[in-house]
């Protein structure tokens, strides 16, 4: 028998249809299989814990003990980092209650990556349209006194780009990109040491930049028959070494109608590329440490996260390719799903019904997703309101949640 889990929300209590809808599909997963809820996190596994309205998140880091942390940005510019403990609870011992310092002035999209003293940087686009703020803070959610100013450096950014990621090298040197594939380089202190533009030589129609393991950095765009793609040594110079220093992943034409593009790094140097063919459908490629690729993988959702378990299986995240129908006139919606590869790059069919595991929800967004301790953890905001929600809904579901969910291996 399933069960709706419940959780409160203030004064209310939600009804948890979305761990309905995990546990008892209509290709119900059963109890203890591999995909079902982790009924150590949160509620059932499942946590739902409120936002501000009209607030957003879009990056989410998680330490070495299981816990999480998440930017959160509102719309008046305040930007926020929360800290989860593993069991999905706020950590009241960080910051003010489970909150970080406030950053003022910051658009919500921000990427947020550890250094190796717990520390954490945080860095966004400005209000302003102009500038990226990088804020460092403390283990503790204090901002960082010591890094630019009272915690917060200022960048000069090209005008009307979001931050793509954020990484802490190995030499304490903070690097920051955009959308506008310009990658900034700042000292441990803040200071600004460079900027490189024009993304090394690699097309840009569509661009995605990555920042891995090893001081690694990955580009991609579109160029000739597909996508070429680039990786660069630690001081942001062309690795030749990776394909001869560029990878070319062929496309099908017309190849500029590809509308998306990801990039995961590896460990081992190599990437996962993530995009999306001229008719939507989504795809994964496997690129080896040398610039070695494999053949493209068909998957079941858009590839907006992934993680690496220990037998090497792939985990991916994102929303349900086909959810994108237009739903009774409200406009599309976006069903996120986790999907589980083997180390073949096979779906594994042990896992949820198919090798799927959908997560409905209506105008839900990805996160993350972290693969530890034979478990996976995925996190999505839970959007605003369908444009015809009438009073009764309206009073049931104006809040703006996040949904954080763990699974079973």
């Amino acid at each position: 028998m399933c069960h709706v889990a419940r959780v409160r929300l203030g004064s209310r209590s939600l009804a948890l249809a979305l761990a309905f809808a995990i546990v008892c599909p209509s290709g119900a997963v059963a109890a203890g299989r591999h995909g079902s809820l982790d009924p150590t996190f949160g509620v059932g596994g499942v946590v739902i814990s409120p936002i501000p309205r009209g607030a957003s998140c879009a990056g989410i880091a998680f330490e070495g003990d299981g816990g999480f942390l998440l930017p959160i940005g509102d719309v008046s510019g305040d930007l926020v980092v929360r800290r989860y403990t593993r069991e999905g609870r706020l950590d009241r011992s960080y910051g003010a209650d489970g909150v970080s310092a406030v950053v003022h002035g910051a658009a919500a999209e921000a990427a947020i990556a550890f250094q190796a003293d717990g520390k954490v940087i945080v860095a966004a686009p400005a209000i302003d349209g102009q500038h990226i703020l990088v804020a460092r803070y403390g283990a503790n959610g204090a901002l960082d006194a010591g890094f630019g100013q009272l915690g917060v450096a200022t960048l000069t950014s090209s005008g009307g780009v979001g931050v793509t990621d954020a990484a802490v090298f190995g030499d304490g040197t903070v690097v920051v990109a955009d959308s506008a594939l310009a990658i900034y380089r700042l000292t441990a202190n803040g200071s600004l040491l460079g900027t490189l533009t024009g993304g090394a030589g690699v097309a840009s129609v569509i661009s995605a930049v990555a920042f891995g393991p090893g001081d690694r950095t990955f580009l991609a765009g579109l160029g000739g028959p597909g996508i070429e793609l680039a990786r660069l040594s630690p001081d942001l110079s062309l690795d030749a070494t990776f394909g001869g220093g560029l990878v070319g992943v062929p496309l099908p034409p017309p190849s500029l109608a590809a509308p998306f593009l990801t990039l995961f790094p590896r460990a081992d140097g190599g990437v996962f590329v993530g995009y999306l063919d001229p008719d939507g459908r989504p795809y994964l490629v496997s690129v080896g440490p040398n610039g070695d690729g494999g053949p493209p993988v068909a998957l079941g959702l858009w590839p907006e996260g992934l993680g690496l378990q220990s037998d090497d299986s792939v985990v991916v995240a994102g929303p349900f390719q086909q959810s994108f129908a237009q739903a009774g006139g409200r406009g599309p919606r976006r069903v996120l799903a986790v999907e589980r590869l083997d180390a073949s790059l096979r779906r594994d069919d042990s896992f949820g019904k198919g090798g799927l595991v959908h997560v409905p929800g209506s105008h839900m967004s990805f996160l993350g997703v972290k693969t530890s301790d034979a478990r996976l953890v995925v996190a999505a905001q839970r959007g605003t309101l369908p444009p015809r929600c009438g009073p009764s809904c309206a009073r049931r579901k104006r809040r703006h949640a996040l949904a954080l969910v763990r699974f079973r291996q």
